[in-house]
């Protein structure tokens, strides 16, 4: 099987689990939205800075207040695009799936050196984890800081081997930072392991 194939599996499996979850929402009566409050706490971030207010909550106070800089920047271009508030829900909703199925997409590649079905394998069983395809459907900047921990990790590993330029990795991981502020420890631990091998 071709690895383009496989790849549209893939998709083919994250859509199938998202209209799993479509449907449990039509069938309770819900509508189409986010799980938790906290999503929207990014987007009148990402409000306010389409309109020209810089990182402010409340329109003039400038505070520091945003977990995950990254995503917020994402969000915005929706207030650009449309004013449709439905509109700007799908686009957190595709940024969160598309992160997702690119995550598994990534890891299948890396994983091809032990053969096409294990690399599908891993990738399928990805798409399939309840919490993440919940967490990619939330708002929240999840899938995003999944996307780039995994590849900060394969960044770090081409770097140790001779494959990349050290830049790339401290890209990874600045962006990784932005997404969350986990991406320090993240960073630390990545660091260290190449501190470590480079000093044996």
């Amino acid at each position: 099987m071709k690895p383009i194939t496989r790849v549209f599996l893939l998709l083919l499996i994250l859509a199938a689990v998202c209209a799993f979850f479509v449907s449990e929402l039509k069938l309770r009566g819900l509508d189409i939205g986010f799980p938790i409050d906290a999503a929207w706490i990014h987007y009148v971030f990402a409000r306010n800075l389409a309109n020209g207010e810089l990182f402010t909550f409340n329109r003039g106070v400038h505070v520091m207040g945003s977990t995950s800089p990254l995503w917020v920047f994402l969000l915005t271009p929706a207030f650009w695009i449309s004013p449709s508030e439905g509109f700007r829900v799908w686009w957190g909703l595709i940024l969160g799936l598309t992160l997702h199925l690119a995550t598994a997409v990534i890891l299948y590649l890396k994983f091809r050196r032990y053969g096409d079905p294990f690399a599908f394998l891993v990738a399928a069983s990805l798409l399939s984890i309840g919490r993440l395809v919940w967490a990619s459907l939330s708002g929240m900047e999840t899938s995003l800081f999944c996307f780039l921990s995994v590849a900060s990790w394969l960044a770090a590993v081409a770097v140790k081997s001779g494959r990349a330029k050290p830049l790339w990795l401290g890209l990874m991981l600045a962006l990784t930072i932005y997404a969350r502020p986990e991406g320090y420890l993240l960073s630390a631990v990545l660091l260290c392991w190449l501190a470590l091998d480079t000093s044996e």
